[in-house]
Order: structure tokens, then sequence, then C-alpha cells
């Protein structure tokens, strides 16, 4: 049964980099946000993922984004923002009204998501 397994996950991670390396990047896209549970189904501006990072725009009011940090079950924290430098300018983002973070991982994943003007943007880190 683990070989199978095993085999599986390797036979889905070569249909990955192929479905990448094909020029396939929106059906891997709308592959990767329909089986991804830890982010919002609704309201979604941009989704771009890749196999080591993920950044995401919703567009939620503030109290939806409260919701839905409090109910989030990776246990969000109120962040520090000490990674904004490296995700600020990737989604033009500078002094939010709020970041949540979950703790880093000693393989490096992370979550952190920050609000602001009516939107949420999240970075996902997978390495």
């Amino acid at each position: 049964m683990a070989d199978c397994r095993v085999r599986c996950i390797t036979s889905m991670a070569c249909l990955g980099f192929f479905v990448l390396d094909t020029g396939h990047q929106g059906l891997f896209v709308a592959w990767h946000q329909w089986q991804n549970s830890a982010l919002p189904k609704h309201g979604c501006l941009t989704y771009e993922p890749d196999f080591y990072r993920l950044y995401a725009t919703y567009e939620m009011t503030r109290q939806e984004f409260d919701i839905w940090v409090l109910d989030h079950p990776w246990h969000l924290r109120s962040g520090g923002n000490s990674l904004l430098h490296h995700d600020g300018p990737r989604f033009g983002l500078d002094q939010p009204e709020a970041s949540f973070e979950t703790d880093m991982a000693p393989n490096g994943k992370q979550l952190r998501v920050y609000y602001k003007s009516g939107k949420m943007y999240a970075s996902y880190n997978s390495n």
C-alpha cells in the first residue's frame, strides 16, 4: 500500500511539472485553487501558485477577513510584518491595516495574510 502511495505522489509531481513546462499554467492554477482548502473559495482576484509559493488576493470586508482569520484551522496569530519587505513589493502593499501569520515550520512553510482597503493578500511559502 505504501508503495502505491509513493508511486501516486511521484506521478502527481511529474504531472505537475509537465503541466507547468508545457504551457498549461491555466490548468495548473485551476487545479491548485480547486484543491486548496486553506484559502477562501470566493472573492478571489488573483491566484498565482508555483511549486514553492503562492500569492493570492481576495476581495472581502474587514469583518469577513477577521472572521476568516479566527476560523482558520492553522491558528493564525497577529503578525509582526517581518516578511512584509518580501511580500509587500509583490502585492504593491505597504502599511497593511492588519496582518496575521502561522508560526514558521522547521521546513520553512508559513502562511501570511494581510488586509488593506477591502482586500486580503495571502502569501504561502511551501519550501
